[in-house]
């Protein structure tokens, strides 16, 4: 994975940058509750790490359309190999939500040109990193 190329989605490299990685972990639990004195009682399934990506302005929409089907194809999970930290990739089976863009127009005389950009979506774990 090249520094240009921080995001695998099953297996493929997609020549569109990421500008943005924002991650966040979240830890489950099967069951948590309160005890009559007042103690919390817990159980912990693991901690989830999720990611939020933004990726650079495209302006070859061939390779700009193919992460979007990728992004937008109808399968319950993926398996993803993400930069997470400085020479640390992260490998694990997730689903891709909440994919948005713009499509901004730039009407001229002789064209109607159209730039995608804006590009990100989420990155959910199917299953924890970490296991208690």
């Amino acid at each position: 994975m090249s520094a240009e190329q921080l995001l695998k989605i099953d297996g493929k490299e997609f020549e569109v940058r990421l500008i943005k990685i924002s991650r966040s972990a979240s830890i489950f639990d099967k069951y948590a509750k309160r005890t009559i004195n007042g103690n919390l009682q817990r159980e912990i399934i693991g901690t989830y790490y999720n990611y939020s990506l933004e990726f650079a302005y495209n302006d070859e929409p061939e390779k700009y359309d193919l992460l979007w089907e990728r992004l937008t194809a109808p399968e319950p999970f993926h398996d993803i190999e993400i930069a997470d930290n400085i020479g640390m990739k992260k490998s694990f089976k997730g689903y891709i939500a909440n994919v948005k863009d713009n499509i901004s127009y730039a009407n001229s005389e002789n064209s109607n040109e159209r730039r995608f950009d804006g590009l990100s979506c989420d990155i959910v774990a199917k299953e924890p990193s970490k296991r208690p």
